[in-house]
């Protein structure tokens, strides 16, 4: 993803790194003049990371260069740190995200899938810049095995799930159907975003496992466009819509008193 970015960048000016990993592609920018660091409060005019990893030419680029500095972790991500820099931007990628947008960014269920990163420190620091803005970055389903497609937005995530990044710290989630501002909403708000993310790539959304009518009526006034569930029928061998929906938002019916914002009872 930092190199898929980077290719869109070109045609800025003055921009600033200060991040964990410095890539191949934040060299070429270096050194087309779209990375200066002129504009940084922190460092100013130097390239900021814990670590490289890259192509051979970024090693050359950085031996002896002054203006790399690669410092310990616990300088670069430190939250106070990253914020000090205004208009600091946090991008990050996540696995599956909830309704509540907590996000598990390095565990599939109870299977780790990678480490735990600077992801929740550089969406703090970004928050805490002055004019800072924090994004969190996942595609909205995935095929399994099967071919079946599932969706990475689910209600609760799984059991075993590592939260990586709590809800308070996303501010916006975007899929390839664009982008939700979903930061210090209500859930039904986080739902509305989500739903008009959908709406303006011309995509429809399907709510799963409904099992009564209140969790209907929410989800509809948040733009859901179908339903399913045994509240409506018993589950028929195929599917009787032929539209193909790419965003769906799995809703259980426990998920009803959050929606209204009431406590939850055992």
């Amino acid at each position: 993803m930092p190199n898929a970015i980077a290719d869109t960048l070109y045609d800025k000016k003055d921009l600033g790194i200060h991040t964990e990993m410095l890539t191949t592609n934040m060299m070429k920018l270096a050194k087309a003049g779209v990375i200066t660091g002129r504009k940084k409060q922190l460092q100013n005019g130097k390239m900021v990371c814990t670590f490289i990893m890259g192509s051979p030419e970024l090693y050359a680029f950085a031996h002896d260069n002054p203006s790399d500095e690669i410092l310990a972790g616990s300088y670069t991500n430190d939250p106070y740190v990253i914020a000090q820099n205004d208009n600091m931007v946090s991008i990050n990628s996540t696995i599956e995200i909830d309704l509540t947008g907590q996000c598990a960014s390095e565990s599939l269920g109870s299977t780790q899938f990678s480490g735990t990163g600077g992801q929740a420190d550089t969406a703090i620091g970004a928050q805490n810049s002055k004019g800072g803005r924090s994004f969190i970055c996942l595609r909205s389903t995935y095929k399994d095995q099967k071919g079946e497609r599932h969706s990475n937005v689910v209600p609760w995530l799984p059991e075993g799930s590592i939260v990586s990044m709590l809800k308070n710290y996303v501010m916006f989630l975007v899929t390839e159907w664009g982008i939700a501002d979903v930061f210090l909403k209500t859930y039904q708000e986080r739902i509305k975003a989500m739903c008009e993310q959908a709406h303006n790539a011309g995509k429809l959304t399907i709510a799963e496992f409904v099992e009564d009518a209140a969790s209907m009526s929410i989800l509809f006034s948040c733009g859901i466009n179908f339903v399913q569930g045994n509240f409506l029928q018993e589950p028929e061998q195929a599917c009787l819509v032929d539209s193909v929906f790419f965003v769906i938002v799995g809703v259980c019916s426990f998920l009803v008193p959050v929606l209204l914002n009431q406590p939850l009872h055992d």
